[in-house]
Formats: C-alpha cells, sequence, structure tokens
C-alpha cells in the first residue's frame, strides 16, 4: 500500500537536533544556568496564584530560554523540582494553539504560535527519554509528568484551529517517536515505558484520529506508524488498543455503508474508553482511516511466531549483549495472550459486519493490556478468562443480520489472518511465509498432502490454542451467514474444510480441545445451509460428537457452559439425522486424498452410529431444553427410544412439564409412525410403562398436585389414546386391557376398585365416590374410553374420516318412515349429559312386525343412529314365513326319539334255591296269588266292556276340532316405552327424579340448538394457513398472489401440500369433486383457499384444516363458526398457526406477520401476532429442508416432531408439518386451564336444553304419558 512512498521511521528514530541544547555543551555550568532560569519562569505561571504576563518581549529572549528548558528536560530525574518547572511552563505556553491562550503566554509566541509550537513539541521528547539506574519512586513521578504532558497536547489537538499542517506532522512525529523510545525495547517490569505503554498508545492513536479529521496525515505518516507498531507487537496495550480503534471505526463505517436499520454495537468496555470517533471525520476519511487503521499492526498471525516479533533492532541489540535468541526473551511469553487478543479484535469486526448483536461480541478491558506486563506464560485459564464464555451462533437466536454482506467481501478482508490462525500448530503451512506477502493476497494454494502432514518445528503451539479457537469460531460464524443462492469462491470451501478438517480432530488423549468446542458452538447451521461439498466433513462432525454428547462430565479445562456446548452439538445432530437416508449410497471422499487403497465409506454406513448416539446422549443429558430437542430428533427409533423415554419419564422427567409432553408426543409419532415389524409384547411393554407413569403421577401427594402435573397427565392419556388407535390388537390382551381399563377408571373416578395391596377388598364401582384428580384428567379418562369403546379397529368409519359422527339425523329418517313430521320423534336427556330422540316408526319394514325403534344418540362424542328391535326369538329360530298370514301353523314337533332293540329277559325275583328252604307259619298266613285270580279276570272285563262302549259313543258324537294356532300378531307397539323400561332408564335416581327427562320439541328454537349442537364437533379441530414467498417479497399482496398460478410455485411446493392432507369441499361449497380437482391443474395452491376446496386431514381425536390463502378473504370454516352468544361467554378453541415456504431464507425477518393475521381473519378471533406460531420451511439445494420455527411471543410453546433448525427429507416435510402443527395447538390448550373439551362443550350444550326445553312433570305423568 505505501510501497512508492518513503518511511519517517529513521528521522523519527536518530534525528535529535530539535532535542539538542546548547547547554549540553556545558554539562556542569549548564545545570545552574537551568535551574536558576527555569524557577524564574516558573514563579510566573505558579499554579498557586494568579499568572502574571510574561516579560519575554523579543524571539531572542523566548529562544534564549527555550534553549534552557531544553536542556532542563534532559536533566537527571533526581532534579524533579526543575523537571517538573520546565513541565508546567511548556504545558502553559502550549496553550497557545487553544482558541485562549494564558495570560502567561510571551507575545512573540503569540504571534507565531505554530513555530514555537513545534519547537516544544520538539524538547518535550527529552522526558519521554528512559533514565538508567533510577528507582520505582523516581521513574513514578517522571511518569506523571508524563502524563501531564499527553494530556495537554491531547487537549491541544483537540480543541485547536491554528495548527498547520507542519505542526499536525511534528505532532504525529513527536507521538511515534515517543512511543519508539518507550515501547521498543524489550519489556521490562515497573520501568518507565511500563506504566506509561498504554497511556501513551492511547494518545497516539487518538491525536492520529484528530488529524484525520482535520489535517489527514499523508502516506509517509502512515507507512511510518506501520513500520514502528511492528516493532511494539510484544506490548500487549497496542494489540487492545488496535482491536478498540478498528471496532470504533467499523461502526462508523458501518453507518456510511448501510442503512440506519442496520443493528448497531455499543458495548460497555468500549464506552468506558471512550473511543468516539471525532466528529470533524468525514465519511470518506473514515473508510480511509479505517483501511489504514486495519493494517497498522501487520498480520496479526505474525503473534504467533515469536521469531518474527523478535526480528526488530532492540531485540537483536538485545540478543548481542545476551548472547541469547532474541526469540527466547521472556516478554514474548506474553504472545499467546496478544495473539488471542488480536484475533479476538478481527473476530469482534467479523461479527459487527455480519450485525451480531452486542452479547456475541467478545469484550477486550484494559485490564488485558495491563496483564501481558507479566513475564510469565499465561495459562490457559487466563486466556479463557480474556476471551469469556463461547456463544452459541444460531442455536442461541443470534443470527445475522439480513443486511450483512456476502462470505466473499468479508473472506477476502480477514480471510487470510483468520485462515493461517486457524492453522497455527496444526502443520499446514509450516513456512510462515508461504501465505503471507510472497504468495500474494488471497492466495488459493493448498500445499501437497505431504507437506499438510509435516509438524511445525516449534512445539510450544498448544498456547496458541486460543487464538485459534477465536479465528475458528468468527470462520464458522461467516460460512454459516451465507444467504440463499449466495456463492462463495471454491479456495474459500478448500481452506475453511481444511482447518474445519483439523480442529475437530482430537489429540493422543482424545481430550475436548478449545478449537472443537469452537468450532461445535457456532457450527449449528453448518449442515444446514447450501454449502458446496459440505458432506464430505459428515465424518470428522460426527466423530467429534461422539466424543462429546455421550459423556455425562466432559473434562474441559476452559470456561464453557456445558449445556450450551451439548445444545450446539445437538443442533448438528438434528442435522445430521436424514442425511443416512437422503444420501445413502453417497461415498464420501478423504479431504487430504490419503488411502486411496481403501474403499471409500457411504452415508448410510453411518446411520448405525447416528442412532447408537442419539441414544447414548438421551441417557445422560439433563438439561430440560436439550433433552426435549433430543426427543424430537428420536422419533426414528422406536424398541431403545421407547424403553428409554418411559423409563425417564418415571424416573427423572416427571417434574419437567416441556420435557414430559416432548416425551410424550414421541411416544404419539412413534404410535403412527407405521413400523410394522416390532413385536406386538413390545407395544404392551410401552403400554403399561405410560399406564404405570399416569398412576404414579395421579397418586402424588396433593401438595405436589398443580396444572402442570394434570397436563402431563391428559398428555399421557392423549398418547395411549394413539398407541390403541394405531394397535387395537393390543385390546386383545387382558393383561394390557386390564390395565388400561384401571387407569380409566382412575382417571374418571379418582381411585381404583382394587387398592394398592392385594390385600384390600375391592370397591365396587357403585359404592365409589367420584373424586377424579381434576376435571381435565376427568376428561382425558373419559375420551380414552371412547376410544376403546368406539374407535379402536372401527376408525375411520363407513361415514369416513370427515366424521366420527353418524351423518344420519332426523330428516333422513323421516325420509322412509310412514310420518313425515318431526313432531313424531320424542326427546329426553338422560343423565343429563345424552339426548335421545325416539322414533317409533319400523322405517317400511313390515314384513316381520316387531316392536321397532329408532334411536338418534347425542352425547359429547358425537351424534349415533342405532335401531332396535325387540324379539322374542333369535332371527335364525324365527320362521320367514310367519309373518305372511295369521293363520298358518308354526308346526307341531317332531319327535325325534326312537325305539329301543327289546331284550327278552327272564328275571328272577326269589333265589334259585327258594324251593329248599322250609316255610315257616309267618309265610302260610299270606293268601296265595291264585287264590283271587277269578275276581281279577271279572273285573278286567267289566272295565273293557266300559271301554269298549265310551269309544263307540265318541266316535258317534264326535266333531272336526280345529288346528291351534298362534295369536295374532300386534302391529302398534308403545316402543319407546319398552325402549326406556328395558334399559333401565325409568328408574328412580337417588333424587327421587326419573333419571330420563322429556323434552318439548314443539318449543321454538328447539331445531336450530339442535343445529347449532350438531355443528359442535367432537374432536379438536385447528386450522393453519400456509403460504408461499419469493425471494425479496416482503408486502403481504405479494406473497397472496403468488399461489394464484403454478408458474409462481415451486412443483416441490405442489408435493409437499398436498401431502399435509387430502382435498374436500369447502363446507360453503356444494360441486363436485371432479369438476375441482380438474380447475385445480393451474392453480399454486391458492385453489385450497376454503373458498371451493380446502385440505383435510382428521383422525379419531383431531382434525386439522389446511388453508392457501389468496388475495380473497378467507371464509370462515366449519370449525370456526360459533353461536351468536355474548363474546365474553365464547371460548377460542383454535390457535393462529402458519406455515411458511421460503424461497430464501433470509426473508423470514421479513414476513408480514401482522397483515396476515388480519388477513386470515384469525385478529377478528382475538388473537395478534405475538399469539401466532409459524413453522418456516427453506428448500435446500440437496432436496433437503431446512425448518424454522417461530413459537409464539406470547407464553412460547414448542412442540415435536419439528424443532428449531432440524432438516428432513421431501417425503417426510409434510407429515412433520401436521403433527408439528396439532401439538403446538394440543399444547396450546393444555397450557390454557380453563380449556374445555370438545364433548364437554356438547355436554354443556345438552345441559342448556334442559334448562331451555324440560318439561315439568312428575314420575306418574312421565309413566302416563309413555303409554298414550
Amino acid at each position: 500500500m505505501y510501497s512508492e512512498w518513503a518511511s519517517l521511521a529513521s528521522l523519527v528514530r536518530h534525528e535529535t537536533t530539535d532535542r539538542e541544547s546548547v547547554l549540553s555543551k556545558f554539562p556542569d555550568a549548564g545545570k545552574d544556568v537551568a535551574m536558576a532560569i527555569v524557577k524564574e519562569l516558573a514563579s510566573n505561571i505558579s499554579l498557586t496564584q494568579a499568572p502574571a504576563p510574561s516579560n519575554l518581549s523579543t524571539d531572542r529572549d523566548v529562544l534564549w530560554c527555550m534553549e534552557v528548558i531544553c536542556y532542563g528536560l534532559s536533566l537527571p530525574l533526581n532534579e524533579h523540582d526543575a523537571i517538573r518547572d520546565c513541565v508546567h511552563i511548556y504545558c502553559d505556553w502550549l496553550s497557545v494553539l487553544h482558541p485562549v491562550p494564558n495570560v502567561s503566554v510571551p507575545r512573540p509566541i503569540i504571534d507565531d504560535p505554530n513555530l514555537y509550537a513545534r519547537k516544544m513539541i520538539g524538547h518535550l521528547h527529552n522526558l519521554f527519554i528512559p533514565r538508567k539506574g533510577e528507582g520505582a519512586d523516581t521513574i513514578k513521578r517522571q511518569a506523571v509528568l508524563c502524563h501531564r504532558v499527553l494530556r495537554t497536547l491531547q487537549q491541544a489537538a483537540q480543541c485547536s484551529t491554528v495548527m498547520s499542517h507542519e505542526t499536525w506532522e511534528s505532532l504525529l512525529v513527536f507521538m511515534l517517536a515517543i512511543n519508539e523510545t518507550l515501547l521498543a525495547a524489550p519489556t521490562v517490569r515497573d520501568d518507565v515505558g511500563d506504566q506509561l505503554c498504554e497511556r501513551v498508545l492511547s494518545v497516539l492513536f487518538e491525536v492520529w484520529l484528530v488529524a484525520c479529521g482535520k489535517c489527514f496525515p499523508g502516506p509517509p505518516l502512515w507507512k511510518t506508524l506501520r513500520e514502528m507498531a511492528i516493532t511494539w507487537r510484544h506490548r500487549g496495550a497496542l494489540i487492545s488498543t488496535w482491536a478498540r480503534v478498528c471496532l470504533a471505526l467499523t461502526h462508523r463505517l458501518l453507518g456510511v455503508m448501510y442503512p440506519p436499520s442496520f443493528p448497531k454495537h455499543q458495548l460497555t468496555d468500549y464506552d468506558s474508553d471512550h473511543w468516539n470517533i471525532p466528529n470533524e471525520v468525514t465519511d470518506e476519511t473514515v473508510v480511509q482511516s479505517w483501511f489504514r487503521f486495519l493494517h497498522t499492526i501487520g498480520s496479526p498471525v505474525d503473534l504467533s511466531r515469536p521469531q518474527i516479533i523478535s526480528q526488530t533492532p532492540k531485540f537483536l541489540q538485545y540478543a548481542m549483549i545476551s548472547d541469547a535468541d532474541p526469540s527466547s526473551h521472556p516478554c514474548l511469553r506474553v504472545l499467546p495472550l496478544n495473539f488471542l487478543i488480536a484475533i479476538k479484535g478481527v473476530s469482534n469486526l467479523v461479527d459487527a459486519f455480519l450485525g451480531i448483536s452486542k452479547s456475541a461480541l467478545i469484550s477486550l478491558g484494559r485490564t488485558m493490556s495491563t496483564s501481558t506486563t507479566s513475564s510469565a506464560a499465561p495459562s490457559v485459564s487466563s486466556m479463557t478468562s480474556v476471551s469469556g464464555s463461547w456463544e452459541v451462533s444460531s442455536a442461541s437466536g443470534q443470527q445475522p443480520t439480513i443486511l450483512r454482506p456476502k462470505c466473499n467481501s468479508l473472506l477476502h478482508l480477514f480471510g487470510e489472518w483468520l485462515f493461517e490462525a486457524a492453522q497455527v500448530g496444526t502443520g499446514l503451512y509450516s513456512n510462515p511465509n508461504l501465505t503471507r506477502e510472497g504468495s500474494g493476497r488471497r492466495s488459493g494454494s493448498l500445499g501437497s498432502a505431504q507437506d499438510s502432514l509435516e509438524l511445525e518445528t516449534t512445539i510450544a503451539t498448544n498456547r496458541y490454542q486460543a487464538g485459534r479457537a477465536t479465528a475458528l469460531a468468527s470462520l464458522c460464524r461467516i460460512f454459516c451467514s451465507k444467504k440463499t443462492g449466495e456463492q462463495i469462491l471454491p479456495v474459500y470451501y478448500a481452506r475453511f474444510y481444511l482447518v474445519l478438517m483439523h480442529g475437530l480432530k482430537m489429540n493422543e488423549k482424545r481430550e475436548v480441545e478449545e478449537p472443537l468446542i469452537s468450532i461445535l458452538m457456532n457450527c449449528a447451521d453448518i449442515l444446514r445451509l447450501d454449502l458446496d461439498g459440505i458432506q464430505i466433513m459428515v465424518p470428522y462432525i460426527l466423530e467429534a460428537l461422539e466424543r462429546v454428547l455421550p459423556e455425562k462430565d466432559l473434562n474441559i479445562k476452559i470456561n464453557v457452559n456445558l449445556s450450551e456446548l451439548r445444545r450446539a452439538s445437538i443442533h448438528i445432530l438434528l442435522s445430521l439425522l436424514c442425511l443416512p437416508l437422503h444420501f445413502q449410497n453417497l461415498a464420501i471422499k478423504d479431504l487430504i486424498g490419503g488411502h486411496n487403497d481403501r474403499a471409500l465409506p457411504t452415508m448410510g454406513q453411518f446411520r448405525t452410529r447416528i442412532i447408537s448416539l442419539l441414544i447414548n446422549a438421551l441417557q445422560v443429558e439433563s438439561d430440560p431444553h436439550n433433552t426435549h430437542m433430543l426427543l424430537d430428533s428420536a422419533s426414528s427409533l422406536f424398541v431403545k427410544a421407547t424403553y428409554l423415554v418411559c423409563h425417564r419419564l418415571i424416573s427423572s422427567w416427571k417434574g419437567d412439564l416441556s420435557v414430559s409432553l416432548a416425551a410424550l408426543e414421541l411416544l404419539c409419532g412413534l404410535a403412527n409412525s407405521g413400523i410394522t415389524d416390532i413385536e406386538r409384547v413390545e407395544w404392551e411393554r410401552g403400554m403399561k410403562w405410560v399406564c404405570d407413569y399416569i398412576m404414579y403421577q395421579c397418586w402424588r401427594p396433593p401438595q405436589a398436585h398443580s396444572k402442570d402435573l394434570h397436563s402431563s397427565v391428559v398428555a399421557a392419556f392423549t398418547a395411549v389414546s394413539s398407541w390403541i388407535l394405531a394397535r387395537p390388537d393390543l385390546l386383545m390382551n387382558k393383561h394390557c386391557l386390564h390395565n388400561l381399563l384401571e387407569v380409566v377408571e382412575l382417571g374418571i373416578s379418582g381411585s381404583k376398585s382394587q387398592g394398592k395391596r392385594r390385600d384390600e377388598p375391592i370397591k365396587l364401582k357403585d359404592e365409589k365416590e367420584l373424586k377424579p384428580v381434576s376435571m381435565r384428567v376427568r376428561d382425558a379418562a373419559e375420551a380414552l374410553l371412547t376410544v376403546v369403546m368406539e374407535h379402536a379397529n372401527y376408525f375411520p368409519s363407513p361415514c369416513g374420516a370427515e366424521s366420527v359422527s353418524s351423518l344420519i339425523d332426523e330428516n333422513v329418517l323421516l325420509g322412509y318412515a310412514s310420518v313425515n313430521s318431526v313432531e313424531a320423534f320424542k326427546y329426553f336427556v338422560l343423565h343429563d349429559n345424552i339426548l335421545l330422540a325416539l322414533l317409533e316408526d319400523p322405517l317400511g319394514n313390515h314384513q316381520e312386525p316387531q316392536p321397532v325403534v329408532n334411536v338418534i344418540i347425542r352425547g359429547g362424542f358425537g351424534r349415533h343412529c342405532w335401531s332396535f328391535q325387540l324379539r322374542q326369538l333369535p332371527r335364525y329360530r324365527s320362521s320367514t314365513t310367519r309373518g305372511r298370514t295369521n293363520q298358518s301353523s308354526p308346526g307341531r314337533p317332531v319327535s325325534l326319539s326312537t325305539g329301543s332293540t327289546p331284550h327278552h329277559v327272564k328275571h328272577s325275583f326269589f333265589p334259585d334255591n327258594i324251593s329248599r328252604i322250609p316255610q315257616c307259619a309267618a309265610e302260610r298266613s299270606i293268601p296265595d296269588l291264585d287264590g283271587d285270580l277269578t275276581e281279577i279276570n271279572q273285573l278286567l272285563r267289566q272295565q273293557k266292556n266300559a271301554e269298549i262302549a265310551a269309544l263307540a259313543v265318541t266316535e258317534t258324537e264326535a266333531e272336526d276340532c280345529p288346528e291351534c294356532v298362534p295369536p295374532r300378531l300386534c302391529g302398534e307397539f308403545q316402543t319407546a316405552r319398552l325402549f326406556l323400561s328395558h334399559f333401565g332408564f325409568l328408574q328412580k335416581l337417588e333424587t327421587g327424579k326419573p333419571s330420563v327427562i322429556p323434552l318439548n320439541s314443539k318449543k321454538e328454537g328447539f331445531f336450530r340448538d339442535l343445529e347449532l349442537l350438531d355443528k359442535l364437533e367432537p374432536r379438536t379441530s385447528d386450522t393453519v394457513h400456509v403460504f408461499y414467498v419469493k425471494t425479496g417479497q416482503s408486502h403481504y399482496q405479494e406473497i397472496l398472489a403468488n399461489v394464484e398460478s403454478s408458474n409462481n410455485v415451486s412443483q416441490h411446493f405442489m408435493q409437499v401440500l398436498k401431502s399435509l392432507g387430502w382435498p374436500v369441499n369447502s363446507p360453503s361449497f356444494s360441486g363436485s369433486n371432479g369438476e375441482n380437482d380438474n380447475s385445480s391443474s393451474g392453480s399454486g395452491g391458492g385453489w385450497f383457499s376454503g373458498h371451493k376446496r380446502m385440505l383435510y386431514w382428521a383422525d379419531a381425536m383431531s382434525e386439522i384444516t389446511f388453508l392457501v390463502p389468496t388475495l380473497q378473504p378467507l371464509p370462515r370454516i366449519r370449525h370456526q363458526r360459533t353461536e351468536k352468544d355474548d363474546k365474553a361467554k365464547r371460548q377460542l378453541t383454535t390457535y393462529p398457526v402458519f406455515a411458511v415456504w421460503l424461497e430464501s431464507f433470509e426473508d423470514l425477518y421479513k414476513f408480514p406477520l401482522d397483515e396476515m393475521i388480519t388477513h386470515t381473519g384469525c385478529g377478528q378471533e382475538g388473537w395478534q401476532s405475538q399469539n401466532c406460531s409459524v413453522i418456516f420451511l427453506h428448500a435446500l439445494q440437496n432436496g433437503l429442508f431446512r425448518v424454522k420455527l417461530q413459537p409464539s411471543s406470547y407464553r412460547p410453546s414448542i412442540a415435536t416432531p419439528l424443532v428449531d433448525g432440524i432438516v428432513v427429507s421431501r417425503n417426510k416435510v409434510g407429515t412433520f408439518v401436521r403433527q408439528t402443527a396439532l401439538n403446538l395447538c394440543r399444547r396450546k390448550r393444555l397450557d390454557n386451564e380453563s380449556y374445555q373439551p370438545p364433548h364437554t362443550r356438547r355436554r354443556l350444550k345438552i345441559q342448556e336444553f334442559v334448562a331451555k326445553y324440560e318439561i315439568f312433570c312428575s314420575r306418574a305423568d312421565l309413566l302416563t304419558s309413555l303409554f298414550q
């Protein structure tokens, strides 16, 4: 820059004519003369009394006195009074440069202020010359006088309006000369140079800045400043002062280059040093000065090379005296700290250009320079205390401004320094001049593979690791600030990946060193951007993550927040998850070209390592935020994730609501993942664990119960419902069903029939007192019971997924009934929560006139229609001809018994030897049977004759008898009475009232309220608005117009849009589906605006609608319609969620959220922009999608499976967006303690029916009416 200009360094170092006095030729007499004259002159300007006008009236008088004063300033320090008087005289006379000089200034000086000021400035140099052999107290008094002179010159430069160009040049040369005198020599502790180091440098830079505004220094002076500053680089004060001045100029430069909206940076430490650029400095001067000051100290990387820093005349002189290597001087042990400060100064400039807020900038206070005077080498802890804690750039929300410059511009300015600093100690560029002036400013040479593996000859490179880590962090922030579509030179990619590879490598002890930490903390977005060839770094990044995440207690010697480090590492892991499947067969080449004899690894081979890393990290993680992020990413696993999540839920996560909700959402995601190769026992085990979690939470002591605990229990019931819907065969296991019904019982009643102990007696249901944990828990348990009884293995029903209720209502039944009036229906309310509509009509089924009643049941979980028929026999035992004629015989039963084959057996009633037994007298008393035979035969003949006579009479008198037939079937039944009676609804309750209440359907407004009840959805209903933002768009009308034509949107947008749900007709439009589909072929998604068509998705528990707004105002969809009640009584049941497709990622900062809230109608429901959650999607060039979540600022809530910064594949992004939107709305509802589930709102509506339409009658009157 200054090669064609001559340097003034020789003049500054060796010119002494302006500082020598004629009295120095007479040292003995000169001392006495000087002390006498100076004392007399000082009495005229005494500080204790008012100054008097000077009696020096001619130029000769003034010049002679100045010769004396010049000699007085060079006296030994033991003549302190004389030196002090000389300083006071010159400081007084230099007021001639002020707008109003002091009265004691001689007239000749007032007449020609610039001439005499230059002479005085030259003479004052003698005061700053170190005196050898002086004590510490004497040196301190010399330093006080030097401070007085510096302050005087500083004030003169700031307020003077008469200084000529020659005077300004003399002043700057004087400043350079005294700095050279004090600072060029190697540092000696507590000498005058050590005490004045920071002060003389700050005055030099401040006066130089003032000169830039009033009299811009010429190129020779700038060249001299650079050449001389390079010889002072062993002074830490120079490095810290240079860093502060460059940052102050950078702030002014940003105001010149960018509009006022560019972020301003004001650091406390810098403000306390008052480094404000003078107002006289114009914008053009700021630009010129900034670049010149930036290169004042040469390359900051030289501070890591003691051989270069020690190549100065003063150090060589020391080597000649001590016969030692100049690079071994003890003062050079502070170079690692100077190197760190310099690189942090460059890093601050980079952050300022990126627009990163002040919390991420690194402060460089005065304490840094004072600590550099120590001759001992600074420890690692002292360096990290300077650097402060590492900041996570994008992971912690420190996003660069959208107005930032391109990466190439920053790398052109700072890339050479940062790349070289990042290579310190790596063996790259072992020749320190390889990438310096000799090879050009932006050399693209990387050296051969052999050279890159050679080690540097110096060993003490670990001391420079803090500075190297800072350079790596700054490079990471630059590359992670790449805008969409921005191009970076290939040479910069190559050098960045090379230093990144060496930074991610671990030493032989596999320790987590500072460079590795700085990379992880500042590279959260590195895999989320379209960086060319970034896949080549995946093996090194994965290896680093495997060292950090699975370790619970990392042994790190630097000051870093371990939770922040793990969080940044988790962000990178989130970006790694989808790569093995997306780039499954992509071969990863070795960065330095070695190992050509072995097969290259593919991306798919890392899948097992990534899964193992995820599980191991989840096992040791204790920070709730980090755990939440890991749970979001674990949805690709099942067995291990289920086991780990359930056990951590019960053991350590039960007290953290956010983590518990994330874990339960993960279990829901696992259930809906469609995994089919998991054994059923794993599902059953997971179900058992979640049920145990519910029981544990419900059984906690009363003081532990809170809103958060009840929210976690409600979420657990939702997770169980998801598992039942996904695997209804779990209900076939009796143990699983028993556990499930036990938690339902616990949720509804607050206790279980079977106590905790086996010996406790079983308490029957009707004996239990209902004391649920909370009403929200009871509602969730009832919802689970409904899923088990109604939806398991039956969803979607024949009615379709759009409705869980029957599509049949009163109008449909009347179309088949013999009556055509709704008055034929009888309405009752059962148990205050079920509305029954009874129609006593067979609906045209006259073939079998049985008692038939048609019942429409309206409850909390929807509308259902049943037809009940009373039959005495099962259908298979009924005759199909029985109802055709009342006279037909049912037929006699046919005997099925058959006669058995007769067997002639001679029975023996007496023993065979009875004839040989002699008879006794008693036996002979019984008459013989043959004795009455005649009488018996006569009786038989009489009976026979009587039977013959009776039969003859019967044959003559008998008539034809009719066959027995069943009675005529009844055609009129009181089926309503039969239905209510048979099901026990007419029994008295404990209050004496029947459990069923009749309603007056003839009352005005009944059927209008009935229609409103049917419109209340039994499931949760949510709406997501989808937008497409083209590059650079920020006005809401431009954004809304994009979806009018498919030419304005990406084809991938339409694919993702259709994966969100299936097209359905809008409730406000009735048209043919085919016509709608054909008409939407040229639309960019605007066809699904809700006017005619919309995208819809539903399961048994929830439904969600996706609308693509256009310029036409949106209609209110089904679940947004509410009855015309008072606004204070209405309750919002849906929450605004936006999904925004970004062509350029930077446009998310300009998205017009307020206007979109108004246009979509969400503002009419009471929502504002701070209530809206936004999911930003940005399609990367590699086919993946980068996700940015913007939670609502009012009580922010995040949900899974998408988290801020995650990268997902195209075939899953639609599913993940839908599930995230559902979980966001669920969490919002959980956060609202007064929220009422849909089935509760329906029950309250039924209770309003009782209040408005109840027929007040006694039980006797009710029974009488049923018989009519």
